[in-house]
């Protein structure tokens, strides 16, 4: 579903206070995002699916999110903590990592270069 498009992917939790600044952060990014065939992709570690269900209402999060319930997916990035983002290119690959609180400022100086790419 995402081939073609910049993803930026998020490995979060809802027992986690940097993620839950993230959010707001996320989330605005995410309207801007979806104007340059590109979105903010949710990956829930480490936590349950009512937790996470509602930290995404509370947030009013609209991007998609989706739970990695053994953890495979999360490690196979090398992620082993929360928060984390990478932000994946338009050809499929990693052009950028952030593995702790993610600021809004650090978007706004990575994001438009990789948007700008073709595929």
């Amino acid at each position: 579903d995402f081939r073609g498009k910049v993803v930026v992917v998020n490995f979060f939790a809802s027992w986690c206070q940097p993620c839950l600044a993230e959010a707001s952060i996320l989330e605005q990014e995410q309207r801007l995002l979806v104007h340059h065939n590109a979105t903010i992709l949710g990956i829930t570690y480490l936590d349950n699916s009512v937790d996470s269900e509602q930290f995404m209402r509370q947030n009013h999060l609209t991007y998609p999110v989706l739970r990695d319930v053994s953890g495979n997916f999360v490690r196979s990035f090398g992620t082993t903590g929360v928060p984390e983002t990478f932000v994946i290119n338009r050809a499929g690959r990693v052009q950028a990592l952030r593995r702790y609180q993610l600021v809004a400022s650090w978007l706004r100086q990575t994001l438009p270069p990789i948007l700008g790419e073709r595929s």
